[in-house]
């Protein structure tokens, strides 16, 4: 066998084996809701689309008041970094408050958050897959 043949031989073997990791870890990429009142975008994002960012896609109700459509569009977790199976850390700023994420994908309809601000003060949000 040629160098060419052996080593496109070789690259395709460790491809099939990257490729699993990479599709399970973005099983988080949708639409998500915590209420019915707001939609938030999960996506790959980052230098190497490893990273997961949520971004406000949508406020209706008691969410759409002109206090929180300047979040509209923007994101509420920039780059979050995997730190284990399913699950990202990061930095959030949720409608004005910064602080500290744990992003954990539970299974493929429960995306958790945890955060933290000023260390003390967490809250806990599960977001739902929008069907």
């Amino acid at each position: 066998m040629n160098r060419l043949a052996k080593f496109t031989s070789v690259a395709l073997v460790a491809l099939s084996m990257v490729a699993p990791a990479t599709a399970q870890d973005s099983t988080f990429v949708g639409v998500w809701q915590p209420d019915k009142d707001s939609d938030y975008t999960a996506s790959t994002c980052g230098p190497n689309n490893d990273r997961l960012c949520l971004t406000v896609t949508e406020l209706r109700g008691g969410m759409r008041k002109p206090e929180n459509l300047k979040y509209l569009g923007k994101d509420l977790i920039k780059q979050a970094r995997p730190s284990g199976k399913n699950s990202w850390k990061g930095k959030i700023d949720f409608f004005g408050v910064s602080g500290d994420t744990t992003v954990t994908l539970r299974n493929a309809d429960t995306l958790h958050l945890k955060a933290c601000a000023y260390v003390v003060v967490c809250r806990e949000i599960t977001l739902k897959r929008k069907s």
